[in-house]
């Protein structure tokens, strides 16, 4: 498997999980017991995050058709993030 295409799958696996985590953070929000108010910051930071992580898996992707270094450091910082959360 060739560079590109194993970029390819770890774009596609991160935009997976991406999804996967956003419909479960709705599913396990309780809308009806909480204001109105805070449902909306709710959504509005998960399509937030959502667009951010699209963001980045673009940059990643980008960074490979057009042999660009400098377009994988977001997903460097996200996955770093990520890994020191965890």
């Amino acid at each position: 498997m060739d560079l590109a295409a194993r970029v390819k799958l770890i774009c596609g696996i991160f935009l997976s999980i991406s999804i996967v985590s956003t419909v479960l953070a709705c599913a396990l929000w309780d809308f009806q017991h909480q204001p109105p108010v805070n449902n909306v910051l709710y959504i509005s930071g998960l399509l937030l995050a959502f667009m951010l992580n699209s963001g980045i898996a673009y940059c990643l992707l980008a960074g490979t058709v057009q042999q660009k270094s400098s377009l994988f450091f977001p997903y460097i910082v996200c996955a770093s993030i990520h890994a020191v959360v965890r």
